[in-house]
Formats: structure tokens, C-alpha cells, sequence
């Protein structure tokens, strides 16, 4: 039985390509990427010339409504477009940013073992001890809540490796569920008055979206359906980590998924592109979904990508006024931080093996 109660309702959903027209649907060219940012994301001659002197260029979207961040962030990387790659399958890579501060890979069947060095930060150790369902500082289930408090002494010395096992299994299973069931075994949270599904989050997210169908149905079909939908050229990629942007350190399981070739020309088409997608199945604090999807375009001529990184992330609640301005701000240092720090390392490995 999961440790986790899953209450989400979900039909069809899917992955938002957000970088909205990104690849309209009359076109089949490898994208013009400097065109691109000039008609679709309010980039100025001035930012270009930033982008092409080696700056990590950050644009902060207006979101459809205030419940929602979005931040885009844009470099180019001088390595080939495979080596990128190669090094984003190794989510370690993902930790050089100084915003990652644990990261860990998930082994297939996940197992609590593989949360072995998940440091729990201690004051969500402290708030679990007072956490009750309708009331709780960490994001649960109703019947994970019930579960803890029925299973954890907190009398006892030990409580915290207690608490470390709860939170390991709980999440292992978690993230089996949903490898065996997909959306529909996604968490809805409990820690305030009203429910919070994160199956729904994802609805609103992705609810905008016009031009993946168009672009690529395929991958479309594969991110909708997984795990039911199959299609050649995808990696799934499942991992764990521990983020912190300025707020709370936040514990996070996400999925990732690569598809190589996945470009103007379609599946299997010509090269040169690639996107990589992840999607948070679960997040401690301040979120009900998220969203990062990166698009990777290779230069002519040149060993090098553009690496256009989006993110769109779904609070818990209405952001507005200082509180959006202090989180626009935290992202949009942390995007820069993300791919500038992304880039150094990628870069460094790059030079390291040739």
C-alpha cells in the first residue's frame, strides 16, 4: 500500500511547449534562434549582442495569472550538441549550480535506498513534529500526516532517522506509482485548509498550450500518456533533489525526459535539436507544479548550442505585489545562476575530453 495518498483526477495531460511558437507549425527549417528571441521573446539588438559576447541572457514573461512564475533563461554553450547531452544524463551535472544543494539519481525499480544521502533539513524535521493534516509547514498527503504522526515517536531520541525513513519510503513508492500509473498517481497535498492536487496544477500549466500537438504529436502522445505511450529516441530520468532559491530549502522528485532529434524536422528527423523536459512530480514546499523545458539548437558551423532553458512554476497560492517582485527576482538570479553555472561546467568537461 502507497505511503502516499493519492487523491489527483487527471485525464489526458501533457508537457506545455512553453516557449510558445518556438516551432510554428507552417515551418520545417531548423529555427532561426536570434529570430526567434526578436519576435517571440522581447529580445533587444542589445541582448543579442549580450547572448552572442558569451552572457547568459534572462527574460521574466508575464504569466496568465498570478498564481504562476515564468523565467527564461538563454546562452550559448561552446560544445556539440550530443556532448550537452551526455552530460545532462548525468543529473550530478545539474549540481553545480549553487542553487542544488544535494541531487541524487533514482535506480530502477525505485527503492528508499537510493534517498540513502537526503539530508532533510532540520527545520522541516521540526515542523513535521507539529504537522497535522489541514496545518502542516511541509507539503503531505491527509494519510501520509496520519501515517507520520502514527509511526514516528517523538519521544524517542531517534525521531529524526525515523522521520528520514517515513520520507525515503514514502517517496520511493510514490514514484513507482507513478512510473506504473502516470499522472493519475500524482499526490494532492494537505497542508492547508483546502486540497491541493498537483494533477490540477499541471492541468492550468499546460491548459495554455497550442503548439505542441502541432509541433510534435508524437512526443506530445509520449509526455500525455506516459508510461502507457511508447516512442523511439526517449530517455525517462527520475531524480531527486534539494534546491534552495532563496526561500526554504525545498526537497523535489522529478522527471526528466530527452529526446534527441526532436526538431523542425519532426521525430527521427534531421539533427541539430534536442529538448529536454522535467516535470516535478513532488516539491516540500511553495509549489503545486513546475515545469522546466529545455530546447537545444546547434550553431551552424560551429561546436556549440544555443540552450534556450524555461521554466514555469505554479505556487500554492496568489503571488502579487512585493512577494511576485522578491520571486521574480530569486529566479531570475537563479536561472542565470542555472545555466551560467551549467555552461562553465559543461564547458570545462568539454575541454577536459578533448
Amino acid at each position: 500500500m502507497t505511503l502516499w495518498i493519492r487523491r489527483a483526477r487527471l485525464g489526458r495531460i501533457g508537457l506545455l511547449v512553453v516557449l510558445a511558437g518556438l516551432f510554428p507549425a507552417e515551418g520545417r527549417a531548423q529555427i532561426d534562434v536570434p529570430r526567434f528571441l526578436s519576435e517571440h521573446a522581447d529580445f533587444s539588438s542589445k541582448d543579442l549582442q549580450k547572448l552572442s559576447d558569451g552572457q547568459v541572457v534572462v527574460k521574466v514573461p508575464k504569466p496568465p495569472d498570478n498564481r504562476e512564475v515564468q523565467v527564461l533563461g538563454v546562452a550559448i554553450v561552446s560544445v556539440p550538441l550530443d556532448f550537452f547531452v551526455e552530460r545532462m544524463r548525468d543529473v550530478n551535472t545539474l549540481g553545480s549550480s549553487s542553487t542544488v544543494k544535494q541531487i541524487g539519481l533514482f535506480s530502477s525499480p525505485p527503492k528508499p535506498e537510493d534517498l540513502a544521502g537526503l539530508e532533510i533539513p532540520k527545520d522541516d524535521v521540526d515542523a513535521l513534529r507539529k504537522c497535522e493534516v489541514g496545518k502542516c509547514d511541509m507539503k503531505l498527503p491527509g494519510g501520509a500526516i496520519e501515517r507520520l504522526q502514527a509511526e514516528v515517536d517523538w519521544s524517542k531520541s531517534d525521531y529524526s532517522r525515523r522521520v528520514h525513513e517515513f520520507v525515503a519510503q514514502g517517496l520511493a513508492v510514490y514514484l513507482q506509482n507513478y512510473m506504473a500509473e502516470g499522472n493519475a498517481a500524482l499526490a494532492t497535498y494537505d497542508d492547508k485548509s483546502e486540497p491541493l492536487s498537483v494533477a490540477e496544477g499541471f492541468r492550468q500549466l499546460l491548459g495554455q498550450s497550442r503548439y505542441l500537438v502541432e509541433y510534435d504529436s508524437e512526443f506530445h502522445s509520449y509526455l500525455s500518456r506516459y508510461p502507457k505511450a511508447s516512442l523511439s529516441g526517449v530517455e525517462d530520468i527520475f531524480y531527486w533533489s534539494v534546491e534552495d532559491f532563496s526561500l526554504k530549502p525545498t526537497i523535489e522528485l522529478n522527471h526528466m525526459v530527452i529526446r534527441m532529434g526532436s526538431g523542425a524536422g519532426g521525430a527521427g528527423g534531421a539533427g541539430g535539436e534536442a529538448t529536454i523536459a522535467t516535470k516535478q512530480l513532488y516539491a516540500s514546499h511553495y509549489f503545486q507544479a513546475a515545469l522546466d523545458f529545455v530546447t537545444l539548437v546547434e550553431l551552424p558551423g560551429r561546436d556549440a548550442v544555443y540552450v534556450m532553458w524555461y521554466l514555469r512554476q505554479r505556487f500554492d497560492g496568489k503571488v502579487s505585489g512585493i512577494k511576485r517582485s522578491l520571486l521574480e527576482s530569486g529566479l531570475r538570479g537563479n536561472i542565470g545562476d542555472v545555466v551560467g553555472s551549467l555552461r562553465t561546467e559543461i564547458e570545462t568537461a568539454y575541454k577536459a575530453n578533448r
